[in-house]
Protein backbone atom coordinates (compact mmCIF):
# COMPACT_ATOMS: atom_id res chain seq x y z
CA UNK A 1 0.00 0.00 0.00
CA UNK A 2 1.73 3.34 -0.87
CA UNK A 3 0.81 6.05 1.61
CA UNK A 4 2.17 9.64 1.56
CA UNK A 5 3.52 10.81 5.00
CA UNK A 6 4.11 14.40 6.59
CA UNK A 7 7.03 14.31 8.85
CA UNK A 8 7.21 17.15 11.43
CA UNK A 9 10.26 18.20 13.84
CA UNK A 10 10.26 21.05 16.37
CA UNK A 11 11.94 23.12 13.33
CA UNK A 12 10.84 21.80 9.88
CA UNK A 13 8.23 19.30 8.30
CA UNK A 14 9.66 16.83 5.35
CA UNK A 15 7.06 15.31 2.97
CA UNK A 16 8.91 11.88 1.59
CA UNK A 17 7.03 8.32 -0.03
CA UNK A 18 7.10 5.33 1.63
CA UNK A 19 6.50 1.73 -0.05
CA UNK A 20 5.27 -0.91 2.42
CA UNK A 21 2.32 -3.47 2.73
CA UNK A 22 -0.11 -3.20 4.74
CA UNK A 23 -0.15 -4.88 8.02
CA UNK A 24 -2.59 -5.73 10.45
CA UNK A 25 -1.73 -2.27 12.34
CA UNK A 26 -3.38 -0.51 8.78
CA UNK A 27 -5.66 1.94 9.91
CA UNK A 28 -9.27 2.62 8.79
CA UNK A 29 -10.83 6.12 8.13
CA UNK A 30 -14.71 6.73 8.13
CA UNK A 31 -16.14 7.65 4.41
CA UNK A 32 -15.48 8.71 2.02
CA UNK A 33 -11.86 8.36 3.10
CA UNK A 34 -10.97 4.60 2.67
CA UNK A 35 -7.24 5.09 3.67
CA UNK A 36 -5.20 8.50 4.77
CA UNK A 37 -2.11 9.99 4.58
CA UNK A 38 -0.52 11.31 8.00
CA UNK A 39 2.78 11.87 9.53
CA UNK A 40 3.71 10.15 12.69
CA UNK A 41 4.72 13.43 14.52
CA UNK A 42 2.47 15.71 12.63
CA UNK A 43 -1.00 14.83 13.91
CA UNK A 44 -2.18 17.58 15.40
CA UNK A 45 -2.40 16.14 18.90
CA UNK A 46 0.82 15.16 18.66
CA UNK A 47 1.98 18.41 17.46
CA UNK A 48 0.29 20.14 19.97
CA UNK A 49 1.99 17.72 22.86
CA UNK A 50 5.09 18.83 21.38
CA UNK A 51 3.89 22.66 21.39
CA UNK A 52 2.93 22.75 24.83
CA UNK A 53 5.36 20.73 26.70
CA UNK A 54 5.79 20.25 29.87
CA UNK A 55 1.74 20.88 30.21
CA UNK A 56 -0.80 20.22 27.51
CA UNK A 57 -2.79 22.72 28.88
CA UNK A 58 -0.71 25.91 27.96
CA UNK A 59 -0.90 25.12 24.24
CA UNK A 60 -2.81 28.12 23.78
CA UNK A 61 -0.57 30.58 25.18
CA UNK A 62 2.35 29.14 22.88
CA UNK A 63 0.75 28.64 19.99
CA UNK A 64 -0.62 32.41 20.30
CA UNK A 65 2.19 34.11 22.06
CA UNK A 66 3.31 37.26 20.78
CA UNK A 67 0.37 37.89 19.41
CA UNK A 68 -0.83 41.44 19.58
CA UNK A 69 -3.93 42.43 20.82
CA UNK A 70 -3.32 45.96 21.55
CA UNK A 71 -5.34 49.15 20.71
CA UNK A 72 -3.09 50.75 18.63
CA UNK A 73 -3.96 53.95 16.81
CA UNK A 74 -4.75 51.80 13.28
CA UNK A 75 -6.79 49.65 15.53
CA UNK A 76 -8.78 52.13 17.21
CA UNK A 77 -9.01 54.23 13.83
CA UNK A 78 -10.64 51.50 12.02
CA UNK A 79 -12.85 50.05 14.55
CA UNK A 80 -14.41 53.55 14.28
CA UNK A 81 -14.61 53.88 10.66
CA UNK A 82 -16.01 50.56 10.36
CA UNK A 83 -18.99 52.28 12.84
CA UNK A 84 -18.13 49.67 15.50
CA UNK A 85 -20.06 47.41 13.55
CA UNK A 86 -19.14 43.06 14.38
CA UNK A 87 -20.85 42.75 10.64
CA UNK A 88 -18.82 45.63 8.94
CA UNK A 89 -15.64 44.20 10.92
CA UNK A 90 -16.18 40.69 10.16
CA UNK A 91 -16.59 41.71 6.19
CA UNK A 92 -13.39 43.57 6.21
CA UNK A 93 -11.10 41.34 7.27
CA UNK A 94 -12.48 38.54 5.72
CA UNK A 95 -12.73 40.78 2.26
CA UNK A 96 -9.50 42.32 1.98
CA UNK A 97 -7.13 40.31 3.86
CA UNK A 98 -5.05 37.93 1.87
CA UNK A 99 -4.31 34.27 3.12
CA UNK A 100 -0.82 33.18 4.32
CA UNK A 101 -0.28 29.30 4.43
CA UNK A 102 2.18 28.95 7.78
CA UNK A 103 1.66 28.00 10.97
CA UNK A 104 1.87 29.86 14.37
CA UNK A 105 1.81 33.79 15.59
CA UNK A 106 3.82 35.65 12.97
CA UNK A 107 2.42 39.25 12.99
CA UNK A 108 -0.26 40.28 14.90
CA UNK A 109 -3.32 42.69 14.40
CA UNK A 110 -1.63 45.76 13.62
CA UNK A 111 0.98 44.26 11.12
CA UNK A 112 -1.44 42.13 10.14
CA UNK A 113 -3.49 45.21 8.98
CA UNK A 114 -0.67 47.31 7.50
CA UNK A 115 0.47 44.07 5.68
CA UNK A 116 -3.05 43.79 4.17
CA UNK A 117 -2.22 39.44 4.89
CA UNK A 118 -1.52 36.99 7.23
CA UNK A 119 -2.68 33.34 8.33
CA UNK A 120 -5.34 32.45 10.52
CA UNK A 121 -3.19 32.80 13.52
CA UNK A 122 -2.76 36.57 12.41
CA UNK A 123 -6.15 37.16 10.86
CA UNK A 124 -7.99 36.05 14.04
CA UNK A 125 -6.36 38.61 16.53
CA UNK A 126 -7.19 41.06 13.54
CA UNK A 127 -10.52 40.60 13.86
CA UNK A 128 -10.85 39.87 17.87
CA UNK A 129 -8.82 43.14 18.40
CA UNK A 130 -11.78 44.93 15.91
CA UNK A 131 -14.24 43.20 17.92
CA UNK A 132 -12.81 44.42 21.33
CA UNK A 133 -12.32 47.82 20.17
CA UNK A 134 -15.84 47.93 19.45
CA UNK A 135 -17.00 46.72 22.93
CA UNK A 136 -17.45 42.98 22.39
CA UNK A 137 -16.15 40.12 24.20
CA UNK A 138 -14.00 38.03 21.29
CA UNK A 139 -11.55 35.31 21.90
CA UNK A 140 -9.39 32.72 19.80
CA UNK A 141 -10.99 28.99 19.12
CA UNK A 142 -8.05 26.24 18.19
CA UNK A 143 -9.02 22.99 16.65
CA UNK A 144 -9.08 20.91 13.91
CA UNK A 145 -10.95 21.73 10.17
CA UNK A 146 -11.78 19.33 7.35
CA UNK A 147 -11.65 20.50 3.90
CA UNK A 148 -12.77 18.54 0.65
CA UNK A 149 -10.70 19.26 -2.52
CA UNK A 150 -12.31 22.24 -3.78
CA UNK A 151 -11.89 24.03 -0.89
CA UNK A 152 -8.57 23.35 -0.33
CA UNK A 153 -7.54 24.12 -3.41
CA UNK A 154 -9.12 27.54 -3.77
CA UNK A 155 -7.60 28.32 -0.75
CA UNK A 156 -4.27 27.13 -1.30
CA UNK A 157 -4.22 28.15 -4.65
CA UNK A 158 -2.86 24.62 -5.78
CA UNK A 159 -3.50 21.30 -6.86
CA UNK A 160 -5.37 18.48 -5.75
CA UNK A 161 -2.60 16.27 -5.86
CA UNK A 162 -2.01 14.89 -2.30
CA UNK A 163 1.51 15.30 -2.67
CA UNK A 164 1.25 18.72 -4.26
CA UNK A 165 -1.05 19.85 -0.80
CA UNK A 166 1.30 18.01 1.29
CA UNK A 167 4.23 19.68 0.77
CA UNK A 168 2.54 23.30 0.44
CA UNK A 169 1.44 22.44 4.57
CA UNK A 170 4.38 20.65 5.64
CA UNK A 171 6.82 23.13 4.04
CA UNK A 172 4.66 25.78 5.97
CA UNK A 173 4.62 23.86 8.89
CA UNK A 174 0.80 23.40 9.68
CA UNK A 175 -0.27 20.12 11.20
CA UNK A 176 -2.36 18.18 9.02
CA UNK A 177 -3.49 14.55 7.93
CA UNK A 178 -4.38 14.06 4.09
CA UNK A 179 -6.96 11.47 3.29
CA UNK A 180 -7.07 10.00 -0.06
CA UNK A 181 -9.40 7.55 -1.80
CA UNK A 182 -8.44 4.02 -3.21
CA UNK A 183 -7.31 5.57 -6.80
CA UNK A 184 -5.31 7.82 -4.67
CA UNK A 185 -7.06 10.85 -5.58
CA UNK A 186 -7.61 13.85 -2.78
CA UNK A 187 -11.19 12.59 -0.31
CA UNK A 188 -10.07 15.69 1.99
CA UNK A 189 -7.54 17.65 4.59
CA UNK A 190 -7.51 17.55 7.93
CA UNK A 191 -5.79 20.47 9.34
CA UNK A 192 -4.91 22.79 12.70
CA UNK A 193 -7.20 26.17 12.46
CA UNK A 194 -7.51 29.41 14.82
CA UNK A 195 -10.96 31.15 14.50
CA UNK A 196 -12.86 33.20 16.67
CA UNK A 197 -15.83 33.42 19.00
CA UNK A 198 -17.89 36.44 18.89
CA UNK A 199 -20.63 36.82 22.27
CA UNK A 200 -23.43 39.25 20.87
CA UNK A 201 -26.15 39.71 23.60
CA UNK A 202 -25.05 36.51 25.53
CA UNK A 203 -25.00 34.48 22.76
CA UNK A 204 -21.92 33.17 21.15
CA UNK A 205 -21.36 33.16 17.18
CA UNK A 206 -18.09 31.61 15.67
CA UNK A 207 -16.85 33.48 12.75
CA UNK A 208 -13.44 32.02 10.48
CA UNK A 209 -12.14 35.44 9.16
CA UNK A 210 -8.54 33.62 7.19
CA UNK A 211 -10.82 30.79 5.00
CA UNK A 212 -12.01 32.20 2.42
CA UNK A 213 -12.93 31.73 -1.62
CA UNK A 214 -10.62 33.08 -4.33
CA UNK A 215 -11.25 34.04 -7.48
CA UNK A 216 -8.28 33.48 -10.28
CA UNK A 217 -6.90 35.17 -12.88
CA UNK A 218 -5.01 33.84 -15.82
CA UNK A 219 -3.21 37.32 -16.78
CA UNK A 220 -2.82 38.83 -19.77
CA UNK A 221 -0.49 37.50 -23.12
CA UNK A 222 2.48 39.78 -22.49
CA UNK A 223 5.07 39.05 -24.88
CA UNK A 224 1.83 39.89 -27.67
CA UNK A 225 0.74 42.56 -25.38
CA UNK A 226 4.20 44.19 -25.62
CA UNK A 227 5.02 43.11 -29.05
CA UNK A 228 8.47 40.82 -27.67
CA UNK A 229 10.41 39.11 -30.13
CA UNK A 230 13.20 37.41 -27.84
CA UNK A 231 15.68 36.61 -31.97
CA UNK A 232 15.00 40.27 -32.18
CA UNK A 233 16.03 41.69 -28.99
CA UNK A 234 18.30 39.55 -28.63
CA UNK A 235 19.48 40.48 -32.31
CA UNK A 236 19.81 44.45 -31.21
CA UNK A 237 21.33 44.18 -27.74
CA UNK A 238 24.09 42.08 -29.34
CA UNK A 239 24.63 44.90 -32.13
CA UNK A 240 28.95 45.94 -31.77
CA UNK A 241 28.75 43.72 -28.99
CA UNK A 242 31.98 40.69 -28.31
CA UNK A 243 30.34 37.21 -27.58
CA UNK A 244 32.32 34.93 -25.98
CA UNK A 245 31.44 31.41 -25.00
CA UNK A 246 32.66 32.79 -21.86
CA UNK A 247 31.51 35.88 -21.83
CA UNK A 248 29.63 39.12 -23.52
CA UNK A 249 31.30 42.65 -24.02
CA UNK A 250 30.00 45.65 -24.99
CA UNK A 251 26.39 45.05 -25.08
CA UNK A 252 24.44 47.68 -27.37
CA UNK A 253 22.55 49.26 -24.10
CA UNK A 254 20.80 51.91 -26.41
CA UNK A 255 19.31 48.94 -28.29
CA UNK A 256 18.41 47.30 -25.44
CA UNK A 257 17.06 50.82 -23.77
CA UNK A 258 14.76 51.60 -26.66
CA UNK A 259 13.39 48.00 -27.24
CA UNK A 260 12.27 47.98 -23.44
CA UNK A 261 10.81 51.50 -23.62
CA UNK A 262 9.09 50.66 -26.84
CA UNK A 263 7.43 47.35 -24.89
CA UNK A 264 6.31 49.70 -21.69
CA UNK A 265 4.89 51.58 -24.23
CA UNK A 266 2.69 49.00 -25.65
CA UNK A 267 1.78 47.24 -22.44
CA UNK A 268 0.38 50.45 -21.42
CA UNK A 269 -1.77 51.34 -24.57
CA UNK A 270 -2.32 47.64 -24.60
CA UNK A 271 -4.13 48.11 -20.66
CA UNK A 272 -5.54 51.59 -22.21
CA UNK A 273 -7.18 49.87 -24.93
CA UNK A 274 -8.46 46.45 -23.17
CA UNK A 275 -8.85 47.16 -19.71
CA UNK A 276 -8.34 50.82 -18.77
CA UNK A 277 -9.34 49.88 -14.63
CA UNK A 278 -6.89 46.69 -15.10
CA UNK A 279 -5.20 45.69 -11.74
CA UNK A 280 -2.09 43.67 -10.85
CA UNK A 281 -3.59 40.86 -10.98
CA UNK A 282 -5.46 41.02 -13.80
CA UNK A 283 -2.13 42.04 -16.40
CA UNK A 284 -0.02 39.13 -14.85
CA UNK A 285 -2.46 36.71 -13.06
CA UNK A 286 -3.13 36.02 -9.61
CA UNK A 287 -5.83 35.66 -7.25
CA UNK A 288 -8.50 37.66 -5.40
CA UNK A 289 -10.56 37.66 -2.64
CA UNK A 290 -14.20 36.39 -3.19
CA UNK A 291 -16.27 39.04 -1.14
CA UNK A 292 -18.49 37.48 1.21
CA UNK A 293 -21.85 37.83 0.31
CA UNK A 294 -23.65 37.53 3.50
CA UNK A 295 -22.06 37.50 7.39
CA UNK A 296 -22.52 33.84 8.59
CA UNK A 297 -23.45 34.15 11.86
CA UNK A 298 -23.12 30.36 13.35
CA UNK A 299 -22.85 28.14 16.60
CA UNK A 300 -20.12 25.87 14.85
CA UNK A 301 -18.36 26.20 11.45
CA UNK A 302 -20.02 23.86 8.64
CA UNK A 303 -15.82 22.65 8.30
CA UNK A 304 -15.19 22.09 12.04
CA UNK A 305 -14.36 18.71 12.82
CA UNK A 306 -13.43 19.61 16.48
CA UNK A 307 -12.72 22.17 19.18
CA UNK A 308 -9.72 21.88 21.38
CA UNK A 309 -9.08 25.38 23.30
CA UNK A 310 -10.90 28.34 23.65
Amino acid sequence: MKSVYIKMSLAFFVVFFNTNSASSESYSSPAPGRRRVEGKLVKPYEARQILSKPAKAQLPLKILSGIGLEATQEIVELARGLRNDPNLIYKFVQDHIDYTPIFGSVKGATMTLLDRKGNDFDQSPLLIALLRQAGYTANYVYGVIRLDPNQITNWLGTSDDPSVVGTLLGSAGIPAQIWVYPDSSLAYVDLDHVWVKLNIDGSDYVFDPSFKEYSYKAGVDLSSAVGYDPNLFLARASEGATIDPDYVEDINKPNMAADLTSYSTNLVNYIKANNLAATLNDVIGGRDITAASEVPYQTSLPYQQSVDYE
